[in-house]
């Protein structure tokens, strides 16, 4: 009853404050005519000192502060005034603050909730919630204040926003720095929050023709720190246009200058300031995607749906066009949808052709396989192709297959099969049931079989997803079978969906499930590689590990540290790249060297700029590389075509995932080209060149060349300390690290695939102790009944696992021959 009497008084001193308010403007000197830019939003705001601030919010002088009924953001300018007010004393209540130092970094923020951030804590959870959030104090703030700081404040009760309020705004801004406004931020994880001091923040004029002034000089500061960044770090990139264009800004800058120097410009005049700062803009972009380092050893992947894009693919010459243009803007892997709603984009014994694709005809070669088409017209052209399935996913409401069997579909908790989403449902398959295991196995197999993909990848590798919290509950896996299966493994009695309600037992259900996941990995991949032994087996997951397993029961540190997976693609799908780069780097953290990292991005699909889509790229360039979601928000957009193939992927690139001798030949090519660029005219340039070209001569044909190539890469690093130019050294130091980093990746995983590695159980062997070609070792049966527990493994120095591999170390250390390995 508080509360409620506390919300209606807020109400009511928002009204009777209105007439007020409108004298204070007047007389008190309420300030017009500026914005503030707050992260992605420009925002008027209304500015106060404290004395102003107090009367105007509290004007009976009754510690009860108004809900601020304000168009725009309230600026306090001289903040550090507060610390001669009480602590006790209302400053505002049912929005958003922030203290802001001189500079407009972020210092400390209350929301609305009560959380709290600052610089040295982070972000500090407030479990009273309301009752917190409504009232701040000055005694919050006091701690933070220095001479010159402000306090912005963004009100609950804000007027003058069609999408939304103020505090919605300051919340995006601050809390996830996105462009679109979210209706509320309690469901924010703070934890993952951005760093809000690393939000720009800028007070600005509102006269036009300053603000489009403001604008252009923003821009030209961009273009010309893009242009001096690429000249200091000895980027490769086209100089002379840059130059060329970061010229042509400068006029266009001069002339802004000057229009608004005149006192009462015409309407003529401002037109022709907004043209020229769409030039301005244009060009910046341009120089931004000239300049931006292209590296030359990563993945650069597009996932694709089958005729998708702009580009018809119904025929052979489409599947051409489509390739030739994949392959223009620097990709050099395809994730074809391939296994997809329960059907076959090729030519299956067990599937039905997808409708998409059944009709088209692609001349005597391929005849009226799109798959065989796409691949074999990729392979002319240097891209791998990649089968993307929708591993456990069997459709939706448009698209059911025949070969899905209804026994097979798993039930949310509410009995329904069609788990009810944003795209108007999906079936999945029961990760529990020896039928489905069987039968998804038999795809990935005849696709091995079948066609000549570089990989397979595992999408939708699975469970639905759940959240207890919600009303009703989500959640996924059940059915008779399930239940059952799940009930016998843990010896319990009764209703799952009730047991579940303990959390102990739902401790329980999220390991089954999560079980069943990583053994149907286990299972699909052993599959596969049995096959074809270098076969790329990907997967597809969601970055955060908790989530992950809690949320959709993917175990994927696990998954890599039993050998099961090449390469990880984790979807972090998010406008904020300051997030994806972070996400990625903890994702690489737990990889160590077992596994390849290709980070899913899809900033243009969830309506992004291109430049966040260029940052994004770049982030995650230094996990390993990009894959992008998707093949039909790149093929036909002429600003993402541009910053692709003119930009950050201008130069070729190497994928890690080919054969290892075309990783090394690739990357020593590389190398020694930036080498020759910026060091074929000094004192010691032959020092590097003959070890460059004596390393590159190195045979690289199995995991013991490719450790004595890594130990030779080594000696290299050390010695290009005869480099003169500090950058040029790094650059060519970094170079060297990459390619060892991915050599020591494939030593991990040619040696997990034949058998000679277990993660888990031992130490990596030493590769120099074996000979080639080596045999496979038979891994012990796989576990065909997921339900069962499984013992755990017995771990320690003194296993009989660790008896035996010091045994066959022993032998191995006097069978040093090497021969080659296949």
């Amino acid at each position: 009853m508080k509360k409620i009497l506390l919300i209606i008084s807020i109400f009511g001193i928002c009204f009777t404050l209105s007439g007020h308010r409108l004298k204070f403007m007047a007389e008190e000197g309420e300030r017009a005519g500026k914005e503030i830019v707050l992260g992605n939003y420009v925002l008027p705001i209304v500015e106060f000192t404290v004395h102003s601030w107090l009367e105007y919010a509290d004007p009976n002088g009754e510690n009860d502060v108004g809900g601020a009924c304000i168009a725009g953001i309230i600026v306090i300018t001289d903040a550090y005034k507060l610390q001669e007010e009480n602590d006790d004393t209302l400053l505002f209540n049912a929005g958003y603050l922030a203290v802001l130092d001189a500079e407009l970094k972020v210092k400390y923020i209350v929301t609305r909730w009560g959380h709290e951030w600052n610089k040295t804590m982070g972000w500090t959870i407030n479990p009273g919630g309301w009752d917190y959030g409504l009232d701040i104090k000055v005694s919050y703030v006091k701690p933070y204040l220095k001479q010159a700081d402000i306090i912005i404040m963004a009100a609950q009760y804000g007027q003058g926003l069609e999408q939304g309020t103020y505090r919605n705004c300051f919340g995006n801004a601050l809390i996830m720095d996105i462009g679109s406004l979210s209706s509320d931020h309690r469901d924010v994880e703070l934890k993952t929050a951005i760093n809000p001091s690393t939000v720009a923040i800028e007070i600005i004029a509102t006269d036009p023709i300053l603000k489009v002034l403001h604008e252009a000089k923003k821009n030209r500061d961009k273009a010309l720190a893009a242009k001096e960044t690429a000249a200091v770090g000895f980027y490769s990139y086209d100089s002379a246009a840059v130059t060329l264009k970061t010229k042509t800004i400068e006029e266009y800058y001069i002339r802004l200058q000057e229009l608004s120097e005149k006192e009462n410009p015409p309407a003529k005049d401002l037109d022709e300031a907004d043209r020229w700062l769409s030039a301005i803009k244009n060009l910046t972009e341009q120089v931004i995607f000239l300049t931006v380092n292209s590296e030359t050893l990563e993945v650069r992947a597009l996932w694709h749906r089958p005729d998708a894009t702009a580009i018809s693919e119904s025929d052979l010459g489409g599947v051409r066009s489509f390739v030739e243009k994949v392959k223009a803007l620097g990709f050099n892997t395809i994730y074809v949808e391939t296994f997809w709603n329960g059907y076959a984009s090729y030519r299956s014994d067990i599937l039905d052709t997808h409708p998409r694709v059944a009709s088209f005809y692609y001349g005597e070669e391929y005849q009226d396989d799109y798959i065989a088409a796409l691949i074999g017209e990729a392979k002319k052209v240097g891209i791998d192709v990649f089968a993307w399935g929708h591993t456990f996913n069997a459709g939706n409401s448009i698209y059911k297959a025949a070969a899905v069997n209804e026994k097979w579909l798993v039930e949310d908790y509410q009995g329904n099969t069609l788990h009810p989403n944003v795209y108007g449902g999906s079936y999945y398959l029961d990760p529990a049931n020896p039928e489905v295991l069987s039968f998804v196995e038999s795809i990935y197999v005849e696709m091995a079989q079948k066609y000549d993909f570089a990989g397979i990848q595992f999408d939708y590798i699975r469970y639905y997803d759940n959240n207890y919290a919600a009303t009703p509950i989500r959640d996924s896996g059940y059915g008779e079978y399930p239940e059952k299966k799940f009930k016998e493994a843990y010896q319990l009695e009764g209703d799952v969906r009730t047991l579940i309600l303990d959390p102990q037992i739902r401790k329980k259900w999220n390991e089954w499930r999560q079980n069943n996941i990583t053994d149907a990995v286990k299972r699909f991949a052993a599959a596969i590689r049995a096959v074809k032994k270098d076969m790329v087996i990907s997967a597809d997951i969601v970055a955060n590990i908790d989530v992950a397993r809690n949320t959709y029961m993917q175990d994927w540190p696990t998954w890599v540290n039993q050998g099961y997976i090449d390469l990880l693609c984790p979807m972090i799908y998010s406008g904020n790249t300051g997030y994806v780069a972070q996400s990625a780097r903890q994702v690489k953290a737990e990889l160590s060297n077992l596994s390849f990292l290709a980070v899913g991005i899809a900033p243009i699909y969830y309506g992004y700029s291109t430049l966040t889509n260029l940052e994004q790229i770049t982030a995650v360039s230094a996990t390993g590389g990009a894959s992008h979601f998707a093949s039909q928000n790149v093929i036909g957009n002429a600003a993402v075509e541009s910053s692709l193939q003119e930009g950050i992927y201008r130069l070729p690139a190497t994928s890690p995932l080919v054969k290892t001798a075309d990783v090394f030949s690739g990357a020593m090519a590389a190398i020694s080209d930036y080498y020759d660029l910026y060091c074929k005219e000094t004192v010691n340039y032959q020092v590097l060149r003959l070890k460059i070209d004596e390393i590159t001569a190195m045979k690289c044909e199995n995991p013991a060349d490719y450790q004595l190539i890594m130990e030779k890469l080594a000696h290299l690093s050390v010695i290009t300390g005869y480099i003169d130019n500090l950058t040029v050294r790094a650059k060519v130091k970094a170079k060297i690290e990459r390619l060892v980093a991915v050599l020591d990746i494939k030593i991990s995983r040619e040696l997990i695939a034949w058998g000679y590695y277990h993660p888990v159980t031992s130490a990596r062997p030493d590769p120099l102790q074996f000979t080639y070609p080596l045999t496979p070792v038979k891994e012990d049966p796989i576990d065909q009944d997921p339900g069962n527990q499984r013992p755990e493994k017995k771990k320690g120095c003194f296993s009989f696992e660790a008896f035996a591999l010091l045994g066959w170390a022993g032998y191995l250390y006097y069978c040093r021959k090497r021969t080659i390995f296949l």
